[in-house]
């Protein structure tokens, strides 16, 4: 479904302190998780679904738009 929203959480452990160190991860394609279904996506998967991303950081606390 195209202009969808899903919200994303840092794979593997990490956590951001900054919504910059979260944006440059995500837009140099690095895996995150989706937090309802628990999928790992990446920029390549939200450009080819035609989703909109936020991405959930510094301990899920915050909240940033990758638009």
């Amino acid at each position: 479904m195209r202009g969808d929203w899903v919200e994303v959480m840092p794979a593997y452990g990490r956590d951001y302190k900054s919504k910059a160190a979260a944006l440059k991860d995500w837009r140099d394609g690095k895996d995150f998780v989706e937090t309802s279904t628990r999928r790992y996506m990446s920029i390549r998967d939200a450009e080819r679904e035609g989703l909109n991303v936020t991405i959930r950081y510094a301990n899920l606390l915050k909240v940033c738009s990758t638009r």
